[in-house]
């Protein structure tokens, strides 16, 4: 093939420094390091030129018909001026070409508008996120929950609906969401919450079953009442597996029966777009070591305020000891964190204390990427 594959890294959702590689059409290596000339964040264009400064150390540059390959490492600068992370998530831009560059080259412009040759993406650099839930899949039954086809208010819209979980269904393993077309990419979907319902409200539950409601609409009752969290969904989530053997148990009531209440929260919007997403939640009928889901902070909601004259709002929960193991800060009993908050969210973290040593476990927050960071490795 011809062409080229370029990174730029980004500390502040600039592109800030990178690079372009490939092998010509004499099967010659080249590379070319760059560094931001010129940014416009209204167009979402931005122009990067060559630099003497060495941003990679690159290893083999390889390429056949199908593909082309970039070895290389980079030494991220944490103290440099302008170039601090804030908490261990790095957003990355990518370029495309099918053309190879030539050697005096001027410039190369980042124009998101053309998907096909320039995006971004994002790397957690101390954590791990999930994106292969092949597992799941293979191993366990599933079953689409999904609410009916609406149209969102402009101002902003949370829509609710109650199913009757699967009879089967003994322990919850996992999700992956379910997304009508772009809504999980284009800002409308702020979060999806899956909970489970109060087993022993089981019969009001059932009369809220088939129809999808306005959460926020004062006769709602099941808001009230299905307050334990089973999944949420936020921008940049691709699913959740659970740590292997272990499940979430199915609330059931008496007669083996039990609810479950689908929340999906959107931003405000066009008011034109459809949207009838949800969850596809992975199940199974052997008994399994049961995990828990502990909330720290506020439930999800409109109704929350600053206060006048306030500069911000800080949210703290302390977890019980037996979050730790007796060795240390560096034997904990959680699985994987979840960092969840709206687009005016400053910051989040969880910190562990242990004997006198303050450790930052998982750090970084951003809104537009909140997935699941897990602890563990599978």
């Amino acid at each position: 093939t011809s062409g080229y594959v370029g990174l730029a890294f980004s500390y502040n959702d600039l592109p800030q420094d990178g690079f372009i590689a490939g092998v010509d059409e004499q099967g010659d290596q080249y590379s070319r390091h760059l560094q931001l000339n010129h940014n416009d964040s209204d167009t979402e264009v931005f122009r990067l030129a060559p630099t003497i400064k060495k941003n990679i150390e690159f290893g083999n540059i390889l390429e056949n018909e199908s593909e082309t390959v970039i070895e290389g490492s980079k030494k991220l600068a944490n103290c440099d001026k302008g170039k601090r992370f804030k908490g261990d998530i790095m957003k990355v831009y990518y370029m495309i070409g099918s053309e190879d560059i030539q050697g005096d080259f001027q410039s190369i412009d980042i124009d998101l508008k053309k998907p096909s040759q320039y995006g971004f993406t994002f790397l957690t650099l101390f954590t791990s996120v999930q994106t292969d839930f092949q597992q799941l899949e293979d191993k366990f039954r599933s079953a689409p929950y999904k609410l009916d086809l609406k149209r969102p208010k402009v101002e902003g819209d949370a829509q609710c609906k109650v199913f009757k979980g699967k009879s089967s269904a003994k322990f919850y393993t996992g999700f992956v969401p379910l997304l009508k077309g772009y809504n999980g990419e284009n800002g409308l979907i702020r979060r999806m919450t899956v909970y489970q319902c109060d087993p022993a409200s089981s019969d009001l539950a059932e009369e809220f079953t088939g129809d999808t409601l306005d959460c926020d609409d004062d006769d709602y009752l099941p808001y009230s009442f299905c307050k334990s969290i089973l999944f949420i969904w936020t921008p940049g989530s691709r699913g959740e597996m659970m740590k292997e053997e272990t499940g979430l148990k199915a609330l059931v009531n008496e007669k083996r029966k039990h609810y479950i209440l689908l929340q999906v929260i959107y931003n405000a919007g066009t008011g034109f777009l459809t949207d009838d997403s949800g969850m596809e939640l992975f199940y199974t009928r052997k008994e399994m070591e049961p995990a828990g889901k502990m909330i720290v902070g506020h439930r999800p909601s409109n109704k929350l305020i600053i206060m006048p004259q306030a500069d911000g709002w800080r949210t703290t929960g302390l977890c019980s000891s037996q979050c730790l193991d007796s060795s240390g800060v560096d034997m904990m009993n959680i699985s994987s964190v979840s960092l969840h908050a709206g687009d005016r969210a400053d910051d989040m973290s969880l910190i562990a204390v242990h004997g006198g040593v303050r450790e930052t476990v998982v750090s970084g927050f951003r809104s537009d990427y909140q997935p699941v960071r897990q602890l563990f490795t599978t």
